[in-house]
């Protein structure tokens, strides 16, 4: 439901005041996102009082939330995956979910649930790059909030193998990270091995390229004889063979050095940051010091992966 137009505008002069009002000097001088934006302050990171928000704040906030995700769901020029790239449409959707990354940090937790649940059905695997690697952030960022939606929302979706969600290489990622990051963590990462192998074996390049790199990534942190694998004989024996697999296949080790390599690397802390989400700390397995490309947009590790999987078929 899209909000009010009062609770809106409230909410766009409190996101004014807390940037700033748009003085300073821009971050991206020379970028899509600098020129287009007249040089504001898109990169000033949102300051978190003590005590956190005001309710006033929150409500401007979440009002700004509810507007974008009305936006992205709803409008026509957005809301579809069939958007041709660098186009304005391609430029409108980037900047929407830019903006919707940075906005969660005003969804509290009895929002997250529902919140999730909307943006998850808005990812496609066939939006542009750009477009998913801030899907991925916030889907990331709602999570962290309430780390038990990756059991009761996010694992169901990765199990579903006869329909599988269009953006599934993007729910493994977020998965992944997440549950690295969660209190939970060593009872997690089973059911999120478990629940991952499987596509390791899916036709799609990108599905099972980002499956390998997370299943291995998972057994390089918690090797085999961790105890965190030793619920079972079974389930032992399984891992070490997998990791063993994965460790000495020449193949998926030129796939992880060229491009999961820094995959342990990623932090959520500050997920929601501006500054973070525009300078090239956004995608969930790579970090890059690349020059900004679309709309400011990091490079992304679908564009390397599909870099490295047209070397290796021309080799």
């Amino acid at each position: 439901v899209a909000p009010s137009s009062s609770s809106l505008s409230r909410g766009l002069s409190m996101l004014g005041r807390l940037t700033g009002g748009g003085k300073g000097a821009s971050n991206y001088e020379g970028t899509d996102t600098h020129t287009h934006s007249g040089g504001s302050t898109a990169g000033v990171q949102l300051p978190l009082p003590r005590g956190g928000y005001t309710m006033e704040v929150s409500k401007g906030g979440w009002a700004l939330w509810c507007a974008m995700l009305h936006v992205a769901s709803s409008r026509a020029d957005i809301c579809t995956d069939k958007i041709k790239r660098d186009s304005d449409s391609h430029r409108l959707k980037v900047r929407v979910w830019q903006a919707l990354a940075v906005l969660t940090s005003f969804v509290q937790p009895p929002q997250v649930m529902t919140s999730l649940r909307s943006v998850i059905a808005l990812m496609s695997s066939n939006d542009a790059p750009s477009v998913r690697q801030y899907q991925e952030a916030t889907a990331a960022a709602l999570i962290m909030k309430e780390p038990g939606l990756l059991v009761s929302v996010v694992l169901p979706i990765l199990e579903s193998y006869q329909k599988p969600h269009p953006g599934i290489g993007s729910l493994v990622l977020v998965a992944m990270q997440v549950c690295l990051h969660a209190p939970e963590r060593d009872r997690l990462l089973p059911k999120l091995l478990h629940a991952t192998v499987p596509w390791l074996s899916s036709h799609a390049h990108n599905v099972r390229s980002y499956a390998q790199l997370v299943v291995y990534a998972l057994l390089r942190q918690f090797p085999p004889e961790c105890a965190t694998w030793s619920h079972t004989g079974g389930d032992s024996i399984y891992v070490q063979r997998l990791f063993r697999f994965l460790e000495d296949n020449l193949e998926f080790q030129r796939l992880y050095r060229n491009v999961g390599v820094p995959s342990m690397d990623w932090n959520p802390e500050g997920l929601a940051s501006p500054r973070r989400l525009l300078c090239g700390d956004t995608a969930l397995i790579q970090q890059t010091t690349e020059t900004l490309s679309f709309e400011g947009a990091p490079a992304t590790l679908l564009d390397r992966l599909t870099s490295f999987l047209q070397e290796e078929h021309s080799r």
